[in-house]
């Protein structure tokens, strides 16, 4: 916030201070893992870029690694809340597990193709809660052809552009009573969910269309 308003500095001191030691650890750790031959190496023919720096590095591999802990440990937090809070839901999520896993055995992506329900909860888990509520930025590169508008806006050149997600998962124009957890909304009330996009964003836990996130369907 600082960066932006620089009169704010002194209020963010110490957090800017805390960061920097986070990222001086995380060079110390990731560096040595760098250095050593990986598919890191490898270079996409026909491009003639300057190989990443190690801070570029460094940045990248934290994103990957949190971005593939963090998020999931976040959604199934959430859903635990959910199941705790709603004995009603608990009962239908476990009815609908017990009518296609008889076997004691966890389930796999087979079954949850047969289960309406658990389907509908976690379309509607990753609506009011998700993930991160901040996409990954965009912006319009220096060489770009054409000058960018989003929503009759100019987006300057190099200006990061931050998706707010809950902005347009919890939009009451496009959904009824939003603010409710409701996973019956995508079984009887007729709602439905998108989660690429592609069709209209009304929901991008995962970012939308082509800036989603990558093997989003595993998480």
């Amino acid at each position: 916030m600082d960066d932006y308003l620089p009169l704010l500095h002194p209020f963010f001191a110490r957090r800017r201070a805390e960061a920097l030691a986070v990222r001086r650890e995380q060079i110390e750790a990731l560096i040595p893992l760098i250095n050593r031959h990986s598919l890191l190496d490898l270079r996409i023919e026909g491009r003639n870029n300057a190989p990443p720096t190690n801070d570029e590095l460094v940045s990248l591999r934290s994103e990957f690694i949190n971005g593939g802990t963090d998020t999931s440990a976040t959604a199934v937090e959430w859903a635990m809340a959910r199941i705790i809070e709603s004995p009603t839901i608990q009962a239908r999520l476990y009815k609908d597990i017990a009518a296609n896993v008889r076997e004691n055995r966890p389930v796999n992506k087979t079954d949850i193709e047969n289960m309406p329900y658990l389907q509908a909860f976690i379309e509607e888990l990753l609506r009011k809660h998700p993930p991160t509520h901040l996409v990954l930025s965009h912006a319009v590169l220096a060489n770009s052809a054409h000058p960018a508008q989003l929503s009759g806006y100019d987006i300057p050149t190099d200006a990061s552009v931050e998706s707010f997600v809950p902005a347009i998962s919890e939009d009451p124009k496009l959904w009824t009573q939003p603010v409710e957890f409701n996973p019956d909304r995508f079984l009887t009330d007729g709602e439905s969910a998108d989660l690429t996009g592609s069709r209209g964003i009304r929901m991008t836990p995962f970012g939308p269309a082509e800036g989603s996130v990558p093997d989003w369907p595993s998480a």
